[in-house]
């Protein structure tokens, strides 16, 4: 027949303590060659642009006052987007972007993405531009004036 061996007060304790013992020894002298998981700081995770024409509408800052434009993409990814035509934008000015987004939230709902971004570069019209933040808002509901996605875009502008 066994015996249950927490049965006795004093053998349990003397148990436990070899027990937590043995495990502070163990994880002093614990030694792995497993690699590290994650990314260094010199690697990347590969980004992804996606070419996606949809028409947008942006507010530049510059010395001289604000900016308005017009564009459509040519090719947006989580960090980047490029854009045309970025007529008057300038490398370093600071963009705030406007895009009708074309899907509805619960099937009912207007959205815009609003990007924070930076111009990086400009060249033959198209600006390219670092992305700092973005956030999706609701618009208010489509006009009956409003015919073209250019006004779509420009009357929702901040």
């Amino acid at each position: 027949m066994r015996t249950n061996r927490w049965a006795c007060p004093q053998r349990a304790a003397k148990l436990l303590q070899r027990h937590a013992a043995a495990r502070v020894i163990w994880e002093d002298k614990l030694r792995t060659t497993q690699k590290p998981q994650g990314r260094t700081a010199t690697q990347r995770a590969p980004c992804r642009y996606y070419a996606i024409p949809l028409q947008l509408g942006y507010k530049a800052t510059s010395k001289l006052g604000p900016l308005y434009g017009f564009g459509q993409i040519r090719v947006i990814s989580s960090k980047d987007i490029i854009f045309g035509p970025g007529d008057g934008l300038h490398t370093g000015m600071n963009a705030e972007i406007v895009i009708a987004w074309p899907r509805l939230l619960d099937g009912r709902i207007r959205l815009q993405l609003v990007i924070d971004a930076i111009i990086t570069s400009r060249k033959d019209g198209v600006a390219e531009a670092r992305i700092l933040a973005y956030d999706f808002r609701t618009r208010g509901p489509a006009k009956a004036g409003a015919g073209t996605k250019r006004s779509a875009v420009v009357s929702h502008m901040p």
